[in-house]
């Protein structure tokens, strides 16, 4: 990993990028990510806001409570999706596009996490404290 994103300290590998405003680890122990997380030193607005479970708990609710209003909606316009055949076949092509760009997907990395996986053990797969599989090139 190169120099300017992570610092080697007493055998731990610190990110130095910046996830946090002022610069300090946003958390040093497993109990900061559950208990004290500070929500409002991460860097980037938005993603602190995601990360709050209070937002992902009201998106949650809001999609639940959107749900019959959309479906109703849905009816009175008289889509019918089950026997619409453009939207069979739109939604036939949108997955065998997604299953095409997974094997893509799949067949290029497979063989960087295994040679990584036969060089360095399953530990530094799982793990990757050192960031090594993350610098390996296709």
């Amino acid at each position: 990993i190169s120099e300017a994103r992570t610092k080697k300290t007493d055998e731990r590998v610190v990110p130095n990028s910046a996830a946090s405003s002022d610069g300090k680890p946003l958390a040093i122990s497993v109990q900061d990510l559950y208990l004290n997380f500070p929500y409002e030193r991460v860097a980037d607005g938005f993603v602190g806001l995601t990360l709050r479970p209070e937002v992902m708990m009201g998106l949650v609710l809001a999609y639940v409570a959107s749900k019959p209003a959309l479906t109703a909606i849905v009816k009175s316009s008289g889509f019918d999706g089950s026997k619409s055949q453009a939207f069979f076949v739109a939604v036939a092509l949108h997955n065998i596009g997604l299953a095409l760009f997974s094997g893509i997907v799949m067949m290029n990395s497979w063989p960087v996490v295994l040679s990584h996986l036969s060089r360095n053990g399953l530990d530094a797969v799982y793990c990757d404290r050192d960031g090594s599989l993350w610098e390996q090139r296709l």
